[in-house]
């Protein structure tokens, strides 16, 4: 019996070894069997100075009136040999764009139709259609002297928008940041602009949600920033998408027009859970003016204590970001933009606050004075002694003040 057993295991082990040498079928299996690999490596957590970095320095902004997204800068869908061309018809008030001689498809020619209207760039241009071999432009103004000057004041708007708020050094962060404020602080949310678009938050200074979209798209264009629009599920609102060194960001200027006098930056840097507790919508589609495009996934809290905070100022010397009110408590914190961190820098009541040249502007209320923090030496020093303040904000590097007894507002400047 033991013989006999052991001639039997010395077979099968001569056949299995004959199945390895010699090419074979595998038979599936009924159950799939389990996949085993090794267990990997914990990934080490990066610091919040790892995930945060430097951001890139802008460009200095050499201004174009054919600022474009960058996606459609270069491409198949869109022609910006034929953009440009609409653009000079639209300034001049020309009534038709030959396309002879443009190498442009059926397609790019919808496409730089469809961005220039949705846009809004020109004040008076209502429609533009195909006609043969030619685009027909239609303008609610019949005087061609008024459409020109209207696009000369258009190019000399944005133009000083562009120099207030960009300096040497700049960051893409710091020039998003202090072009958010100014839409903020100096267009007015008005019924009267709904089809302005960008025209209207440019030079008339009024705008509703698609021209605070489209004049932060265009302004961000300028410095090569790269952004897209954003719309609710039903239309009935758009805001922006940035997105900064690869990490995207919702931003609805919008929502912080005007938000304490401007100084507030709480629609700044949202991810998508914020964007979607503090706009009240559960999806949007991305677009960049022509096409629908891939939508980003949000997740940076990076921003996280701009919408914890009441009025918020940068130091765009330190790269900081001063807040008040932060999650409620009384007292002025500081958001570290390199490490992520939060600290309390005091806890007195204000009423304002203002970042100018490395000092923190305050106003305290417990006795209404206006004093300055210098963010280097920690000395505090009180101004207009005697003079009670009511009110404090920065405008590009401006300081207003209203002073009681004061009918206007004062200025502190370099």
């Amino acid at each position: 019996m033991r013989r006999t057993r052991w001639l039997a295991l010395g077979l099968c082990l001569l056949l299995g070894l004959a199945g390895c040498a010699a090419p074979h079928t595998q038979i599936p299996l009924q159950t799939p069997m389990p996949t085993l690999s090794p267990t990997p490596e914990p990934t080490p957590t990066p610091t919040p100075a790892q995930q945060l970095g430097n951001d890139t320095l802008a460009q200095a902004p050499s201004y174009s009136t054919y600022a474009l997204p960058l996606d459609l800068r270069s491409g198949e869908s869109f022609s910006t040999a034929l953009y440009k061309l609409v653009m000079d018809a639209a300034a001049a008030g020309e009534t038709e764009v030959s396309l002879e001689g443009v190498n442009a498809t059926a397609a790019q020619v919808d496409s730089v139709r469809a961005f220039v209207l949705a846009r809004g760039q020109s004040a008076f241009l209502s429609d533009i259609s195909l006609e043969e071999n030619a685009l027909a432009l239609v303008y609610t103004s019949e005087d061609t002297t008024e459409i020109q000057q209207a696009a000369q004041d258009f190019d000399k708007a944005a133009q000083s928008i562009l120099e207030e708020c960009y300096q040497t050094g700049y960051t893409q962060l710091q020039c998003a940041m202090a072009l958010y404020q100014y839409l903020g602080q100096h267009v007015e949310y008005s019924y009267e602009s709904m089809d302005d678009g960008l025209y209207g938050a440019i030079v008339d200074k009024k705008a509703m949600a698609n021209g605070y979209a489209n004049a932060y798209a265009f302004l961000l264009d300028q410095f090569g920033i790269e952004n897209a629009l954003v719309s609710a599920p039903d239309k009935s609102h758009v805001w922006n998408l940035i997105t900064i060194d690869g990490v995207s960001y919702h931003v609805d200027v919008t929502f912080g027009a005007n938000l304490l006098k401007g100084q507030s930056l709480k629609f700044f840097g949202m991810n998508d859970a914020a964007a979607a507790t503090a706009l009240g919508y559960t999806g949007w589609t991305v677009s960049n003016g022509v096409a629908d495009l891939e939508t980003p996934l949000c997740s940076s809290t990076r921003f996280e204590a701009l919408q914890k905070a009441g009025r918020s100022d940068m130091d765009y010397a330190g790269n900081a970001i001063y807040m008040d009110a932060y999650e409620e408590a009384p007292g002025v914190s500081k958001l570290d933009l390199l490490t992520g961190e939060v600290s309390v820098v005091f806890s007195e009541q204000t009423g304002g606050i203002a970042v100018l040249d490395g000092l923190l502007y305050y106003l305290r209320n417990e006795d209404g004075y206006l004093y300055t923090l210098n963010l280097t030496t920690n000395e505090t020093v009180q101004l207009f002694e005697g003079t009670k303040v009511t009110a404090l904000e920065r405008r590009g590097n401006v300081i207003y003040y209203s002073a009681e007894g004061q009918s206007e507002m004062g200025q502190i400047s370099p």
